[in-house]
């Protein structure tokens, strides 16, 4: 929704209105950027406006709620579960991904070489995932030895920064991907 339409729909609900005599308008970008994240995080959680901004009717409202919901859980099931690389030892990390503002979640699992410390993986997941509309949590971490020739996987380690996965749930992501694979899992540092 554009500004001038939100500020019309505030100014008549008296959230903000700056053509009212006596009401500042902001300042400086600063403040102004902060009154339209105010009213972004206000239309997100509180109400749906109709094109001209009006509040939509409530049977519109749910209809498009159930529509939105349903989105965004098609695309958390896209999401793949497990991300590693196809051979080597190597770090990985069990992360809790989540539809913003909703209740539907999933654990993924992300491991690569070419990540030197934990954080690493994490701080390439989170903008990916943000940019589908889903917040990231990364529930521990450890280290995947991954030998595809033997179709074996093993579990083990812990990471410094997030601490120890519970690499169980991360083996149950790993045989929904990998089937043929003998998969297991030890508290094991090394």
């Amino acid at each position: 929704m554009q500004w001038s339409r939100q500020r019309a729909y505030f100014a008549q609900r008296n959230f903000i209105d700056f053509h009212r005599p006596g009401c500042k308008r902001p300042v400086s970008l600063r403040q102004e950027i902060d009154v339209w994240l105010r009213i972004q995080s206000f239309v997100r959680t509180h109400c749906l406006l109709s094109v001209v901004c009006r509040p939509l009717s409530s049977l519109t409202v749910s209809g498009a709620l159930s529509k939105a919901a349903a989105t965004m859980a098609d695309a958390l099931a896209k999401i793949p579960d497990v991300e590693i690389d196809p051979e080597g030892t190597f770090k990985y990390i069990l992360v809790r991904v989540k539809v913003k503002d909703g209740d539907v979640q999933k654990d993924i699992v992300r491991g690569t070489k070419s990540a030197e410390y934990h954080n690493h993986i994490f701080d390439k997941v989170n903008p990916a995932m943000e940019a589908l509309g889903m917040e990231c949590k990364c529930l521990g971490g450890g280290k995947i030895e991954h030998n595809s020739h033997e179709k074996k996987i093993r579990v083990f380690g812990e990471s410094t920064a997030y601490g120890k996965a519970d690499h169980s749930v991360s083996v149950e992501k790993l045989k929904s991907v990998f089937s043929g694979y003998e998969i297991t899992w030890s508290d094991d540092k090394k």
